[in-house]
């Protein structure tokens, strides 16, 4: 084509934009990105020095943009349309007018809004059944127009949170808005898609709603009499028919939670929609979990997010805080390792958080093009500067490359019109998502009436985007992938052996004679003799674990939890959906209050070590993916080993010196050449801080013995270990271990609701003791076991046993000295002891260790440093 014509072209697109920006808000804005491809593709082809030749005239586009521009029209007509769906006709046109206006007056009545019934009233409401002409149609849908789109979708609204009695009480009838031609393509699709899974599953898992696939809560029902039947229509059977085609990431779901993190589900698994054990290899029913504001620091573990669950790799960018700032803002990316996640980078500035992955999908899918999708998650603060945002874009710019780019995340932009894809004023984000054809896909609100929390791309890749539970002051949102699902995860059974039958097992075992099997064996055939047989009894005796279909969940709880879901999808924002969603998150905690209660009541340690375990210990996922010194992305577990195997063989000092490090650790202590054990005591302060942090952000329970003994358990060990080497003789250090059990009591009287009393008074309530004293009798017991030789060492230079040689009332035979001055090791635990243990009457320290323990548990609380160690 000549550059004259292409340029022609040009300038009637431009137009066309005007044309477009003051037309009414229309539901797609797939028109305006087809003309914005056109125009790119133009200007294009005239910066070409030798243009392809044209697949059609200048005459034939100039045609396609006039119909274009007639085509707005209608879509804006669409915008102020509502459709009823399952609407009887009566035998004449004219009995199904009046049916048809009746019946809409009755909906009308039965909503009750003034603005409606006025509209009614002056025959701003208007119906008529599509098409004209009826043809074999068994019943024609009925369209209703209101005077403007806000009036449609108070309607809507209306009718999804309220379900009305004229529409519900028939069965097959509901009210959507008018699709485009484009979304009655995507519903057709959807439609095909979920007949394909139903006829598959053999009962009713899945439905329609709009043009979106929707998977049905709670237990499916059967399919009714003849629906393999009755294809939807454009159903076309293939004997090599691909599955997924029409929505190849129907089990590839995603959730985005933009949500604080200070809801329950921060802290414990959220509710599946599924069984535990479901096709996607992930408990919580989703292979991605995307997450704002996660509230985190960066020593603190990921167990805040999902406790101990196995099934997600994490990848964060914790916002920094200080004494003068405090938490606040973060990202997180939960991926299932079945993905092959890659960290790319993250990006961290004032007000602004993110972290970008890649996924890599390992499917030879040959309708895929791309073999990986690039997904980045970020916070933006209200408050965050243009400054940060600007340093924000560039950052992330180089980044965007050929494969699809997927942005989620809570950017805080209500003043973008995503419809119109225009804003107040200049926005940067706004510009930057035009530059790289990003599409928006959130079109419902997820905070009060503003579009907060975004979910953008620049390739078609996006599904099924639907309100999840608000378990805060923002609407989740979950959504698929047009990406092939992970593989499968396999389930690997384990024995019962509390169920085994264990009288047919001695009976076997006893009745062979094993003399006779094994006399003409050598050491390995009877070893494979052996290992054969007992295999064949476990296998016959010792029954093995199944995957349960069923929710651990109690059954009101799943009911409550699917009402909820439904209502959120229906109406994300109706008073109807956040009081179920307080509800469910109400009963969830009450459950698992009830879950911990009843562990403590059993006094069951092993029960309750396990549940300890899932709730405070991080998650033993895979590693993510892991790139090889070449450069290439390493995705299976056996490229893993040999790249390792490798790397290893092949490491040398080859002479080159090693650096020199203030410290190292040795038996698990970290020791000093100064042996003051400054960083010692330091790392195990934090370590125990955030366990203490991630045992009252996992338990419910008001009970203070459950957290006194997860004290004692699990944090308190990590203050304590080895402390006979490293035990602080300075009040600085010693006050700074105290303030581990000192916060914690503090904290568990107000979880447990106790009436606040000081430090001494609280452990003393609880049965504890100053851990200074602990470390005392600790260096008590260990000289009493080494004077009696329990430890084989050399202990000359650090005691000596010198009796005295005059007779007093308490002197005994064992006193010991030291054989050195005091300044030149005060930190040794005899220095720390001799004076208590010197003071000792003979029947004590001569008596056993057990004995020797019983008398110093029942001594008073002995603190040598200052009084602050006491103090609230």
């Amino acid at each position: 084509k000549s550059e004259d014509a292409a340029n022609k072209v040009i300038s009637l697109l431009e137009s066309l934009h005007v044309k477009l920006d003051g037309m009414p808000k229309c539901e797609c804005n797939a028109l305006r990105q087809e003309v914005s491809d056109l125009k790119g593709m133009l200007a294009k082809a005239l910066n070409q020095q030798a243009p392809p030749p044209p697949s059609s005239s200048p005459s034939s586009t100039y045609t396609a943009v006039k119909q274009a521009l007639n085509d707005a029209a209608t879509y804006a007509d669409k915008a102020s349309r509502a459709v009823w769906v399952g609407r009887k006709e009566g035998a004449s046109p004219t009995e199904t007018a009046e049916a048809d206006q009746k019946a809409v007056e009755e909906l009308v009545s039965e909503l009750n809004i003034p603005e409606l019934t006025q509209a009614l009233a002056s025959g701003d409401i208007k119906h008529h059944r599509h098409p004209q002409v009826k043809g074999d149609r068994k019943n024609r849908i009925m369209k209703i127009s209101m005077p403007s789109q806000k009036v449609r979708d108070t309607f809507l609204s209306a009718v999804r949170s309220a379900r009305p009695n004229a529409v519900t009480k028939i069965s097959g009838n509901y009210i959507r808005r008018d699709l485009c031609p484009y979304e009655l393509e995507l519903e057709k699709k959807a439609r095909i898609e979920a007949y394909k899974l139903n006829c598959e599953k053999d009962g009713l898992y899945y439905g329609v709603r709009d043009e979106k696939l929707y998977k049905f809560g709670g237990n499916p029902r059967p399919l009714p009499d003849g629906y393999k039947n009755r294809p939807p229509r454009g159903y076309v059977p293939s004997q090599n028919e691909k599955t997924n085609e029409a929505n190849p990431a129907i089990n590839f779901k995603t959730n985005e939670d933009t949500s604080a993190n200070k809801s329950i589900l921060s802290g414990i698994p959220p509710m599946p929609s599924t069984g535990i054990a479901n096709a996607n290899g992930t408990s919580l029913g989703y292979n991605l979990i995307l997450l704002s504001e996660t509230w985190l620091r960066e020593d603190e573990s990921d167990a805040y997010l999902l406790c101990s669950n196995d099934d997600y790799v994490v990848f964060r960018k914790d916002r920094p805080s200080t004494a003068e700032k405090s938490r606040g803002g973060g990202v997180a990316i939960l991926s299932s390792p079945l993905l092959n996640p890659f960290l790319v980078n993250t990006f961290s500035c004032e007000g602004i958080e993110s972290v970008i992955i890649d996924i890599h999908h390992t499917s030879n899918c040959i309708n895929t093009p791309f073999k990986s999708v690039r997904i980045c998650m970020v916070y933006r603060s209200p408050s965050c500067a243009s400054t940060s945002l600007e340093s924000f874009l560039s950052f992330i710019t180089p980044f965007i490359i050929d494969t699809p780019f997927l942005m989620c995340g809570d950017l805080n932009l209500p003043t973008i019109d995503w419809v119109n894809f225009s804003a107040p004023s200049q926005n940067d984000f706004l510009s930057f998502a035009s530059n790289f054809r990003m599409t928006q896909f959130v079109n419902f609100k997820t905070r009060g009436k503003n579009i907060l929390d975004l979910v953008l791309c620049n390739h078609n890749i996006v599904f099924n985007v639907n309100p999840a539970l608000p378990f805060a002051d923002h609407t989740s949102i979950a959504f698929s992938l047009g990406v092939p699902p992970p593989p499968t995860r396999e389930f690997t059974p384990s024995r019962k052996y509390h169920l085994a039958d264990r009288d047919s097992i001695n009976h076997l075992i006893s009745s062979h004679d094993w003399t006779i099997a094994l006399s003409a064996l050598d050491a390995d055939q009877a070893y494979t003799y052996f290992s054969d047989f007992m295999n064949y009894t476990l296998d016959n005796f010792v029954p093995k674990s199944s995957p349960s279909p069923i929710s651990a969940y109690p059954p009101y709880l799943r009911n409550l939890h699917f009402k909820s879901d439904r209502a959120t999808s229906l109406a994300p924002n109706s008073v109807l959906a956040k009081k179920l969603a307080t509800r469910f998150e109400k009963a969830l905690r009450a459950h698992y209050v009830r879950v911990e209660s009843r562990v403590i009541e059993s006094k069951n340690p092993k029960a309750y070590y396990s549940l300890c375990k899932t709730r405070l210990k991080s998650s033993n996922s895979a590693p993510p993916g892991i790139i090889d010194v070449d450069g290439t992305k390493l995705l299976t577990n056996l490229d893993k080993a040999q790249a390792f195997s490798k790397y290893f063989a092949s490491y040398f000092i080859n002479g080159i010196p090693l650096s020199v490090s203030p410290s190292m650790k040795d038996f698990g202590i970290l020791m000093q050449p100064s042996l003051k054990f400054n960083d010692h005591v330091t790392k195990i302060i934090s370590k125990a801080r955030a366990q203490v942090n991630i045992m009252f952000k996992c338990f419910y329970s008001t009970d203070h013995c459950l957290y006194n003994r997860a004290f004692v358990t699990f944090v308190r060990p990590l203050l304590e270990y080895c402390s006979v080497v490293w035990s602080p003789t300075t009040v600085t250090l010693a006050n700074s271990i105290e303030s581990v059990q000192r916060n914690f009591t503090r904290r568990l009287f107000a979880r447990c609701n106790i009436p606040y009393t000081c430090y001494p008074q609280r452990i003393s309530l609880l049965s504890l003791q100053t851990l200074e004293h602990r470390r005392f009798l600790s260096d008590l017991l260990f000289l009493h076991k080494s004077i009696h030789g329990f430890y084989s060492y050399d202990h000359s230079s650090l005691y000596i046993i010198s009796p005295l040689t005059r007779n007093l009332r308490r002197a005994h035979s064992l006193r010991v000295s030291l054989p050195f001055a005091s300044p030149k090791s005060h930190s040794s635990f005899v220095t720390r002891t001799i004076d208590r243990w010197n003071v000792f009457s003979n029947q004590i320290v001569t008596s056993s260790p057990k004995h020797f323990r019983s008398h110093l548990l029942s001594l008073p609380s002995i603190s040598f440093t200052s009084d602050s160690l006491l103090r609230v």
